[in-house]
């Protein structure tokens, strides 16, 4: 769990950092006049909201975010210049409510996964193969995005069906 608590930060409810850069500039220049800027310290953005506009020799040029957050440094100011990759605003990326189910889902079902893979045992000892199946599931489930939760929770399954059916083998 304290992997998690380090590289998940919406399972403690908290956002994800990010920081947003100046991307190409407009007809392969150097350089950027920076005409007038829209976000300021401490607001939010969405994808497609414009953050700034630049001045080139074609002409002005509105900067859309693309990706969301809220700022919370702004490196850019009105009348100053910007090169292509400059640091445009350093932000954080708000933990969602799906984002917070998934980190606790995974971290959930990635603890059961880990237990039976560091005891080597779920409903009876494990071989080889479950072992190995259990391993690549706890990475799986402690790596909290859809896709890998899905392919983790699938392992696991795979796992309890093999011992439920060497269960009922044996018991017959």
């Amino acid at each position: 769990m304290p992997i998690l608590f380090a590289f998940t930060p919406a399972i403690l409810f908290q956002g994800k950092p990010t920081n947003v850069d100046m991307g190409p500039l407009p007809d392969e220049a150097f350089f950027a006049d920076i005409t007038q800027v829209f976000i300021e310290e401490g607001t939010s953005f969405a994808v497609g909201d414009q953050l700034f506009e630049i001045r080139t020799d074609s002409g002005v040029h509105p900067v859309l975010a693309k990706k969301q957050g809220i700022a919370q440094q702004v490196n850019i100011r009105t009348g100053g210049m910007i090169e292509e990759g400059a640091s445009v605003l350093i932000g954080e990326i708000p933990a969602t409510g799906v984002a917070v189910f998934s980190s606790m889902f995974s971290a959930f079902l990635g603890t059961i996964a880990f237990s039976a893979l560091t005891m080597m045992y779920w409903l009876r000892r494990t071989n080889l193969l479950e072992w190995l199946l259990l391993a690549a599931a706890t990475v799986f489930l402690y790596w909290p995005t859809w896709l890998t939760d899905g392919a983790g929770v699938l392992l696991v399954a795979i796992v309890l069906w093999l011992q439920q059916r060497k269960n009922q083998q044996t018991s017959a």
